[in-house]
């Protein structure tokens, strides 16, 4: 055991460094936390000590081996190499963090991958600095690769010159130190592995950016990052975006239709259903009735019958709803905190215009790194699974959606501050299907179990509305009850790519709600939803850019999403499905094939192309 010793010191000084560093950080950029209370600060050192403990687990993997290696092989040339791969780490850790905190008022977020973009010339990334800067940089840097230096060495490295005698169950024992460093690496034996939602607990951006690792965040995002340059590029920018224009024009952006809203504010109530396909509505063409409930509320309210999300994952819907963000070929914008909170907002700019904001997960809210997307667009009130009793956290993935729905609304109901916007995310009826009621259509089966936990899902939106009617908060409130993505289940004979797999259900209900009993047919999807609610409330909505009405009039509305590396289009002749593994259409029925094939392409392009500049 006294063999790895060293180990523990040398964990132990790494996670000294990070917090010593952070102080600095804080020292360094102090007009910054001018607003921000020392007890905020610490908690950013305590929240940030997770992110701390994964990158020291990482580097610690190295350090590992070599104490291992070196009973076996008793030569000086593995301490030397060692040694020298250790002096790497530790420049490249005094580089990233002085680096961090004096470009930090320029660029107001931490370094990531995107300094790389600056190797070639680093003189740009040092053009923001003046003489004084950049000498303070250069002697904060020597200070700080010294100190770290010097105790590396009389903590460390002096210890290691001695040779071991090759001993079985010392050298057997080294092996199982990897266990406890792999569970640190990934942050915790959680079903999500650490990421940024886990150490972002505040409003204020300044202090969730100290919370992060410098390093843990440089390496997240270069593994995050699947290239620099737009491969979706098949034409000039300004040529794709005439050719989405073309379907896109800014009269149908901005529509003269009359309001569907009686009131100027209303409430707003926005149910996101985790998983909720078109496959099971009866009016959209489901077998059976599997969501008696919402079918039953169709008739109360606004329907949109030809309604697809832009991706199928929770990530991609929370983005296209939220932010108008149409989903990319094998990324997510929102698990990139940096890219992300250049996004347009919906929440941003409801709490504008003033509205009170608040989302409800009854899980992780690191799940889809939702923490931060919501964090970052200064939302009033972020409720997660820990807010409940830990009794109730009596699943996979958290409480069960009736549990959830009655703390919101009673919240809702109790809501005083006028207009508000609060939203819910569903998760039930996520895999792997638990519910904590009988399985209706039995659970057998994935799809059975896939129903069964829908119709419970169902039955608790239905209560939820049905007892909110009954209050005078019903008059003055917008309901919109939607999916975040759609599902392979039930089984449809099409294929994964097919439409049937991301037409998603949509309706609008709410005493606030100028129509009742109607149905509205354009093609449409997520990314709409912004840029609509927006519009209909007579704010602003010019910044998000490749949002269309969901009222638009014209023949030429279409909804497109995205699968991996592909795309899909469709509009009233038909679909299209483009394979860019293939760089060909692999199925359509539409008309004008080659146009809305270029129109695929052009949003694609446009869209990874906003990723790429953010």
């Amino acid at each position: 055991m006294n063999r790895y010793v060293p180990l523990l010191k040398y964990l132990g000084f790494l996670l000294f460094v990070f917090q010593a560093l952070r102080v600095l950080f804080v020292f360094v950029n102090h007009e910054a936390f001018v607003e921000v209370q020392v007890i905020e600060v610490i908690q950013a050192g305590l929240y940030g000590l997770r992110l701390d403990l994964a990158i020291t687990a990482i580097l610690g993997f190295v350090f590992l081996l070599y104490l291992i290696l070196r009973q076996i092989i008793q030569i000086s040339l593995i301490t030397i190499l060692f040694n020298i791969i250790q002096v790497i780490f530790i420049i490249l850790i005094a580089v990233l963090y002085v680096a961090d905190m004096f470009l930090y008022p320029f660029w107001k977020t931490r370094i990531d991958q995107t300094i790389l973009k600056y190797f070639n010339d680093p003189f740009i990334m040092l053009a923001s600095l003046t003489i004084w800067q950049i000498i303070g940089f250069a002697l904060v840097f020597v200070a700080v690769l010294s100190f770290l230096l010097y105790i590396d060495y009389k903590l460390i490295r002096v210890h290691m010159l001695e040779n071991r005698r090759f001993n079985f169950y010392s050298f057997l024992l080294g092996f199982f130190f990897y266990l406890p460093l792999i569970i640190m690496a990934r942050g915790g034996l959680q079903t999500v592995p650490i990421n940024h939602s886990n150490v972002y607990f505040s409003k204020n951006i300044v202090v969730n950016h100290t919370a992060l690792n410098v390093v843990w965040n440089f390496f997240y995002s270069i593994n995050k990052a699947s290239g620099l340059k737009n491969t979706y590029r098949f034409t000039a920018s300004a040529n794709a975006q005439r050719i989405i224009n073309e379907y896109s024009p800014i009269q149908v952006r901005v529509p003269k239709s009359k309001p569907l809203l009686r009131i100027e504010r209303p409430n707003i109530v926005l149910i996101l259903w985790e998983s909720f396909t078109a496959k099971l509505v009866k009016q959209l063409g489901a077998k059976n009735t599997y969501t008696p409930g919402f079918s039953s509320l169709i008739h109360q309210g606004l329907f949109f019958e030809h309604f697809y999300a832009n991706g199928s994952r929770s990530d991609q819907g929370i983005a296209a709803v939220f932010s108008g963000a149409y989903a990319l070929p094998q990324k997510s914008i929102i698990f990139e905190p940096s890219k992300a909170e250049k996004l347009p907002h919906l929440l941003k700019d409801l709490n504008l215009s003033g509205y009170h904001t608040a989302f409800y997960y009854g899980g992780e809210l690191n799940f889809a790194n939702m923490n931060t997307y919501f964090l970052n667009a200064q939302i009033d009130e972020l409720v997660s699974g820990h807010d409940f009793d830990a009794k109730d956290w009596n699943s996979k993935w958290g409480v069960h959606d009736h549990i959830v729905l009655e703390r919101f609304t009673r919240d809702v109901l109790q809501e005083s501050q006028r207009p508000f916007f609060k939203s819910v995310f569903t998760l039930t009826s996520h895999e792997p299907f638990e519910i904590p009621t009988t399985y209706k259509y039995g659970e057998q089966t994935e799809e059975q179990k896939f129903l069964s936990t829908h119709y419970y899902t169902d039955s608790a939106i239905f209560r939820f509305v049905e007892t909110f009617k009954k209050t005078p908060v019903w008059d003055s409130t917008l309901v919109i009850i939607m999916a975040d993505h759609g599902h392979l289940l039930p089984k449809h004979p099409s294929g994964y790519y097919a439409p049937e797999k991301f037409h998603i259900p949509m309706l609008w209900l709410g005493g606030a709600l100028a129509v009742q009993d109607s149905v509205c047919s354009t093609y449409s999807s997520q990314v709409d939803l912004p840029f609509t609610l927006l519009n209909q409330l007579g704010i602003d909505a010019g910044h998000y850019a490749l949002s269309n009405s969901l009222f638009r009039s014209d023949s030429n509305d279409f909804a497109q999403y995205m699968f991996n590396n592909g795309f899909g289009i469709v509009n009233r002749s038909g679909h299209l499905l483009y394979d860019y593994n293939q760089n060909k259409p692999i199925s359509s029925t539409i008309r004008q094939a080659d146009q809305i094939q270029l129109l695929g392409k052009s949003i694609t392009q446009q869209s990874f192309e906003n990723y790429l500049e953010k």
